[in-house]
C-alpha cells in the first residue's frame, strides 16, 4: 500500500488524537536533561565523600522512560518527572531503611537541611526522591543484583512505610530491563503494519511543519515520535486521561493505576486488528476494560510477563476493589467519548470532548493545529471528503529527515 494511501486513511479523528499525543512527547532539550540528571546523581552517590562511594554498578530509566512511553505534565506548566533504577554493590540482605537512608545521606552528604544542589531529597517507600527548583523529580530506586543475566536480570528491591500498621519491611524480586524487552519484542512486528505506516508518515508531515517554525531542541524527537509504535502512542494517551482524572478533588490521596500496570495491560491487547489510529486506541481501552471488569470483585493481577514472580499490582488496587472499578470506569467514560468524537464535526464540540479527556490546553491545540492543516491542504488542493463526510488530507512528503535513535530510549541493555 502507498504512502499516500496509509496518510489519507487517517480519519479527522485520528489527526485529533494523534495531534494530542504530539503535544505528551518530551522534547529534546526535556530528554537531555533528564539523563543529565540521573547520570549527575549516580556519579554523585559514587564520589568522593559519599557513603556509597565506589558502590554504584550502574543506573539505568525503569518505567515509562525505559520503553519510550514518558509524557509531560501539565504541558508547559509542568515538567517530566524521572524514574531511574540504581543498582549497588551491597548486601541483598541489608536493611531496607537502612538501604534508602544510606542513599539520602549518599545525596546530600549527611546534612541536616536534607538537600542536594539546593534540591530537595526526600526518602519514600522503595526510592529516594530528589525534587528540583522547577519542579520536576528523579526518583532513584536502589536495587541488589539477584541474577546477572543480559536478556532478563533481576533485582532486588529495598520497601519501606512505617506510616501503616504493622510497619512494612520486606524485599521484593524485580525486573525492569526483562518487561522494556518483553514489551519491544511484543510490539516489534508493528513496524510494517498498516497502521504503523500511517501513523508514521502523520508524523513526518507534523515534523515538517514544526521544524519549519521552531527550533529543533523544542520540539519531540528524544524516542523519534514519527518511529514510535501507535500501541506506545496508545498507552501515552491513556497515561494523560488518567492523570487528568485523579487530578480531580474527589480523588485527593487515591492511588492511581500504576503506569507499569497500563503498559502490561496495553500490550496484552490483540496486536494487528486495526487499520485505524482511534481504533487502536478503542481496542486497547475495551480490552483492559475487559480484563478489570473480568475481576471486578477482587483486586486484579497484573504480572511481568518476562519475569512472573514481578506482581505490578502488588500496591494497586488496594485490598478492596473500589480503585479498580473507579479506574473501569473511567474508561468506559473515554470509549463514550471517542464515540462522540467520530461524529462530531464543530470545532467548539470537538474541543469540549478533547478538554474532557486529555485538558484544555491540549484540547485547543489539537484542534487548531487540525484546521489549520485542512485550510492548507483546501488552499493546495489537497483536501478531499471521505464519504464520511470527514475531511481528509493528502499526505505531503516531509521534508524533515530525522536520524533513529531507536524505538527504546534510554539504556542500550
Amino acid at each position: 500500500m502507498s504512502s499516500n494511501t496509509n496518510s489519507e486513511a487517517l480519519s479527522e479523528q485520528d489527526q485529533l488524537l494523534i495531534d494530542v499525543a504530539q503535544q505528551l512527547q518530551l522534547t529534546n532539550t526535556e530528554y537531555k536533561n533528564n539523563v543529565f540528571r540521573y547520570e549527575a546523581l549516580a556519579n554523585f552517590i559514587d564520589a568522593d565523600g559519599s557513603v556509597l562511594k565506589d558502590q554504584v554498578l550502574g543506573i539505568y530509566p525503569s518505567g515509562s522512560m525505559a520503553i519510550g512511553a514518558a509524557i509531560r505534565g501539565q504541558i508547559k506548566r509542568d515538567v517530566p518527572d524521572v524514574d531511574v533504577v540504581l543498582v549497588l554493590d551491597i548486601a541483598a540482605d541489608s536493611s531496607p531503611i537502612d538501604v534508602l537512608t544510606l542513599v539520602k545521606e549518599a545525596i546530600t552528604r549527611g546534612g541536616d537541611d536534607d538537600t542536594y544542589r539546593n534540591c530537595k531529597v526526600e526518602v519514600n517507600s522503595r526510592c529516594v526522591t530528589v525534587e528540583y527548583a522547577d519542579g520536576s523529580t528523579v526518583d532513584l530506586m536502589p536495587v541488589v543484583v539477584i541474577k546477572d543475566d543480559p536478556t532478563i536480570p533481576i533485582w532486588q528491591l529495598f520497601h519501606y512505610k512505617n506510616d501503616v500498621t504493622p510497619i512494612e519491611s520486606y524485599y521484593k524480586k524485580i525486573s525492569p530491563i526483562g518487561f522494556k524487552n518483553a514489551v519491544k519484542k511484543a510490539i516489534e512486528e508493528e513496524g510494517g503494519s498498516i497502521l504503523f505506516e500511517r501513523v508514521s508518515r502523520a508524523m513526518q508531515d507534523r515534523y515538517t511543519v514544526l521544524a519549519e517554525k521552531a527550533e529543533v531542541e523544542e520540539f519531540p524527537k528524544n524516542d523519534d515520535f514519527e518511529e514510535k509504535s501507535p500501541r506506545i502512542i496508545v498507552l501515552q494517551l491513556l497515561k494523560r486521561f488518567r492523570d487528568l482524572r485523579f487530578r480531580r478533588a474527589d480523588r485527593n490521596g487515591k492511588r492511581k493505576p500504576p503506569s507499569i500496570v497500563l503498559a502490561a495491560l496495553a500490550i496484552e491487547a490483540p496486536f494487528g486488528r486495526c487499520h485505524s489510529f482511534t481504533d487502536e486506541l478503542r481496542s486497547v481501552t475495551e480490552s483492559i476494560v475487559t480484563e478489570l471488569s473480568s475481576q471486578i470483585n477482587q483486586p486484579i493481577e497484573v504480572r511481568n510477563p518476562s519475569y512472573w514472580e514481578d506482581v505490578f499490582t502488588d500496591r494497586w488496587p488496594e485490598t478492596d476493589s473500589y480503585d479498580q472499578e473507579l479506574w473501569c470506569n473511567d474508561l468506559k467514560k473515554l470509549l463514550a467519548e471517542l464515540n462522540k468524537l467520530k461524529s462530531e464535526r464543530r470545532p467548539l464540540e470537538q474541543i469540549k470532548i478533547l478538554e474532557s479527556l486529555f485538558g484544555e490546553e491540549i484540547a485547543k491545540t489539537a484542534v487548531a493545529a487540525f484546521a489549520q492543516r485542512t485550510e492548507q491542504a483546501r488552499k493546495s488542493g489537497k483536501l478531499a471528503v471521505a464519504a464520511s463526510g470527514q475531511a481528509v488530507i493528502s499526505s505531503t512528503v516531509s521534508r524533515f529527515s530525522s536520524a533513529s535513535s531507536g524505538r527504546f530510549g534510554g539504556d542500550t541493555h
